[in-house]
């Protein structure tokens, strides 16, 4: 790139010789619902809804988390003008139910907020825009404290889009602290309509869909809490018992479940005795074997008790229903039903190009025993952080105490990209708004 210098009444230098510059980009390669994604930017407009002066920004939708994209890159922008970024898809979107931004640094004026008038808009043919009248959270400040911080627009899931953008407007606030112009990290846009939990059992067959119960401990969040997959006394010799997630509208590009084995109960139940296997459903009731694997090999013993098992393999898509399924009470084995803390669903990378799509959607936590869980740990690619508190500040830190992430959380479960984190050993805290402080080791692994 090449640099210009600005002074207090507006001269600019010449540019400077470019310069190579090297950043922490993550080459994702990973598609949306369907279709592609392109991250735009839109600046010096006179009105919320206008759809003049976009221009590509790949920065938006990159999945780099770190590197601020400025929304007006042709000197600062005029009073009261409206500035936006956003995502605009080859093909209309579906099930749309949250939308998040991440405010850029401050530049070297110390501009990147938007002053006044935020909101989040859509369209459905890429040029005429909308207001969705979704709510933000954390409120957005106006200010410069702005910056850096993670806000999240929801509201009524929109049914189909072809676009969506944060809009908002700059100088509009005489005296210190005027922004001039906004930047944004990243816009991410989360997928998917509220799944099911249940469960199953006594059952002869593995892919029998008979016995089942709703079970909303199998995915609310709350990772500590086990659930019995038979509650009607001790099953009966070999039988098949299951828990999993069932969606009322089929999900894309699924490409790994987890799940957390339950505690052993006063009597050493708990765990599967044998065939223990993934199996995916495109209509919510008949079932298939997933083929995929396990890892890490599952014992058939108490020592899986809370534990948690990973299966993993090739995508699959337009399916509406996951579970795992395993026996019970076979031969020479103790263990008379199975019980399980949480079934884990993952989307296509987890962070998508345009697109987070993380874990099954889940409500807020009802009970933790534990004020902090990091899920999985050690990591690879993403974290899920659980607190007892909805309103935190997350930070994770290297062993000499740098921050290298910083969120501010409005839930009790978030979601964190670790991808451009190095191999080693971390710390992550969270601070509640009473600034009291919980940490817990966190190992990366490449």
């Amino acid at each position: 790139m090449s640099v210009k210098a600005r002074d207090a009444v507006n001269n600019t230098s010449a540019a400077s010789t470019p310069l190579k510059v090297s950043t922490l980009s993550i080459n994702l390669g990973v598609t949306p619902q369907s279709g592609t994604a392109t991250g735009y930017r839109w600046s010096a407009n006179s009105s919320a809804l206008v759809d003049s002066n976009k221009y590509a920004a790949a920065g938006i939708n990159d999945g780099n988390l770190l590197v601020s994209v400025e929304l007006n890159t042709s000197f600062w922008d005029f009073t009261g003008a409206y500035e936006a970024a956003g995502i605009i898809w080859s093909v209309a979107q579906t099930n749309i139910n949250k939308v998040s931004f991440i405010n850029g640094d401050l530049n070297q004026y110390n501009m990147a907020n938007f002053t006044a008038n935020l909101t989040l808009q859509y369209t459905t043919n890429g040029t005429t825009w909308q207001q969705t009248g979704w709510t933000v959270s954390p409120v957005y400040s106006y200010t410069s404290s702005a910056v850096n911080t993670t806000f999240s627009f929801s509201g009524t899931t929109i049914p189909s889009c072809l676009g969506l953008r944060v809009c908002g407007q700059v100088r509009t606030v005489d005296g210190n602290g005027y922004s001039f112009e906004a930047s944004v990290k990243e816009v991410q846009v989360f997928f998917g309509a509220a799944p099911t939990g249940y469960r199953w059992a006594a059952n002869t067959t593995a892919t029998s869909n008979a016995n089942r119960n709703a079970a909303p401990g199998i995915n609310d969040g709350n990772i500590t809490t086990s659930v019995e997959l038979n509650t009607s006394y001790w099953d009966f010799a070999n039988a098949y018992e299951a828990a999993g997630i069932v969606w009322p509208a089929a999900q894309q590009n699924i490409n790994r479940v987890d799940f957390i084995n339950g505690s052993l109960n006063q009597y050493s139940n708990g765990n599967f005795t044998a065939n223990l296997t993934l199996q995916f459903s495109t209509d919510g009731t008949t079932w298939t074997a997933s083929n995929w694997t396990i890892s890490p090999t599952y014992p058939y013993s108490a020592s899986a008790a809370n534990n948690t098992y990973t299966f993993s393999g090739t995508a699959i898509s337009n399916i509406k229903g996951v579970r795992i399924v395993g026996q019970v009470r076979t031969t020479g084995k103790s263990s008379f039903e199975a019980s399980v803390k949480e079934v884990l669903v993952y989307y296509a990378e987890i962070l998508a190009r345009g697109a987070i799509k993380a874990v099954a959607p889940i409500s807020t936590i009802p009970s933790v025993n534990s004020l902090l869980e990091v899920c999985p740990n050690p990591a690879h690619q993403t974290i899920t952080v659980y607190t007892k508190d909805a309103n935190c500040q997350i930070l994770i830190s290297t062993m000499n105490g740098v921050i290298v992430r910083r969120v501010h959380s409005t839930s009790t479960r978030t979601l964190i990209d670790v991808r451009n984190l190095s191999a080693g050993g971390y710390s992550v805290t969270v601070q509640d708004s009473n600034n009291n402080k919980l940490s817990k080791k966190l190992i990366i692994f490449r």
